[in-house]
């Protein structure tokens, strides 16, 4: 964000200023990482809100599975079984979708389509918390820190970390957390974004949310 208060990170918004609470922001330094996993027994209370995440994902999955075998006038368990056999998120969505416009009207699809943008939405929250690297920081203690793969891997393999390891050369503090903060990009999940997630998943739950006329 331009404007920031602290012109080595640009993309960190200013101290003080508010920010959206209902979503994970970038964690600010300083840092003090261990993206391991097994710090999280450390923070356990937000270290179960992942698992908690996705189990609510998977009894969406499983909602998915049954519309499917609805829609195409087969038994749930029918639909279960194809619906799993699509590997991808996309995939099983643009499937239910399809079957979806030969089967139901003009007016219920419209709504029936909204409500897969929504499921795709809480689909790609639920892919960035069980598909990322998790770790502490010690300057952040009421968070845990979440890290993409793909960012980390390409964090490896920069430049900078053969300075980062050298003895005639060595990085200072603050270009090392620059460095984080630009390429790492970690994500700080306290337990309101937690909270936030999973009341989004739960409204797509037709169970337990606003979703069950639709399916």
């Amino acid at each position: 964000m331009s404007g920031s208060s602290s012109g080595i990170y640009p993309d960190c918004p200013p101290q003080g200023l508010s920010v959206d609470r209902s979503m994970p922001q970038p964690l600010r330094p300083p840092y003090q990482l261990n993206i391991n996993p097994e710090t999280l027994s450390e923070r356990p209370a937000l270290a179960a809100q992942i698992g908690i995440i996705a189990a609510l994902w998977s009894r969406v999955e499983m909602w998915l599975g049954i519309l499917l075998g609805d829609l195409l006038g087969a038994e749930a368990r029918y639909g279960l079984a194809m619906h799993y056999a699509i590997v991808s998120t996309t995939a099983r969505m643009d499937t239910i979708a399809a079957a979806a416009t030969e089967r139901i009207g003009r007016s219920a699809l419209i709504e029936f389509e909204s409500l897969l943008r929504t499921i795709r939405s809480r689909a790609r929250e639920r892919n960035a918390i069980v598909h990322s690297n998790w770790g502490i920081s010690l300057k952040h203690p009421k968070a845990i820190v979440a890290v993409q793969t793909d960012n980390q891997v390409r964090f490896w393999h920069l430049p900078e970390m053969r300075r980062e390891r050298s003895i005639e050369d060595p990085m200072r503090n603050e270009e090392w957390e620059t460095l984080i903060w630009r390429e790492l990009k970690p994500m700080a999940y306290h337990m309101a974004d937690f909270e936030a997630i999973k009341n989004r998943l739960t409204e797509v739950d037709p169970d337990r949310g606003t979703a069950g006329a639709a399916f």
